[in-house]
């Protein structure tokens, strides 16, 4: 179904809702009908929405199982329909599944769920943003798309991972202590989304406590650094003068007084004497 929306002192766009079926003939049929329905309205022309279930993926990220490596026909089929309607998916919020089978035995999770737009989209309104919340009644997650949200300063934030934190000794006994205090209550994603949330506080304190407000910690090593030093030139000084000055060169009156006590002679019974005495070692 598609109409056209206009609001007063707001560019007029298209709205197109979609309800793929489960059955690979029927969707096939409504990509088909996509594409002629752009061409019949000239929607290429003007700014164009899209929305709703589309029961296919186009990407092996957009389901749960890792195991799931393998681009099938029918993603492909998906993909180049978008690309002849020149659509993209809109910046949003929330779960990237946006749907699941609600089976704790055996969990699965896709992103059937999409929201598009086309480039004239994006030039009228250029703060336009989905969001999806997590299901409550259904199995799909309900999308909301916002025309005036507010740009984000620093744009969406990018997934950031620093190994500093992996190569802390307390690495491993933190992500083994917030993860043993987590509940275990089930082992659905929300759950696991939960445990990962709880596990995000430990990580902060370690962070906070070993590596936070670094510039004060290098002013800190700075001065202890200045202060070894000037106990180390304090200690320099103290014992030169203890020992005294370095010895200069000998001036020539006082060279007899010198070879007077470096050159020591005695008689011969004064040796014999002398070594008869026993000798301690100290």
């Amino acid at each position: 179904m598609t109409v056209s929306v206009q609001y007063p002192d707001s560019p007029s766009f298209s709205v197109t809702a979609v309800y793929a079926a489960n059955n690979v003939d029927e969707r096939r049929e409504l990509w088909k009908n996509l594409v002629d329905t752009q061409a019949l309205l000239s929607l290429n022309l003007s700014s164009w929405i899209i929305g709703g279930d589309f029961n296919e993926i186009t990407h092996c990220a957009e389901h749960s199982e890792t195991t799931f490596n393998q681009i099938t026909p029918h993603m492909i089929e998906l993909s180049a329909c978008f690309e002849d309607l020149e659509v993209r998916d809109l910046r949003y919020h929330g779960p990237r599944f946006t749907w699941t089978n609600k089976q704790q035995d055996d969990p699965v999770a896709k992103k059937l769920d999409r929201i598009l737009v086309n480039e004239h989209w994006l030039q009228a309104f250029p703060l336009c943003q989905a969001y999806f919340s997590a299901p409550i009644i259904s199995d799909h997650s309900p999308g909301l798309v916002k025309l005036d949200c507010g740009k984000q300063v620093a744009g969406s934030k990018p997934f950031k991972f620093f190994n500093y934190l992996v190569r802390h000794p307390d690495f491993r006994s933190t992500i083994e202590a917030g993860w043993e205090i987590s509940p275990e209550d089930s082992w659905t994603l929300s759950s696991l989304s939960k445990k990962q949330k709880l596990l995000k506080k430990f990580l902060k304190s370690l962070n906070k406590d070993n590596f936070s407000d670094i510039q004060k910690r290098v002013r800190e090593t700075a001065l202890l650094l200045q202060d070894l030093q000037e106990v180390g030139n304090l200690a320099v000084c103290h014992f030169k003068a203890i020992l005294g000055h370095p010895l200069t060169a000998i001036t020539p009156h006082l060279l007899p007084l010198v070879q007077f006590f470096t050159v020591y002679h005695c008689s011969e019974d004064m040796r014999l004497t002398l070594a008869k005495i026993s000798s301690m070692r100290l």
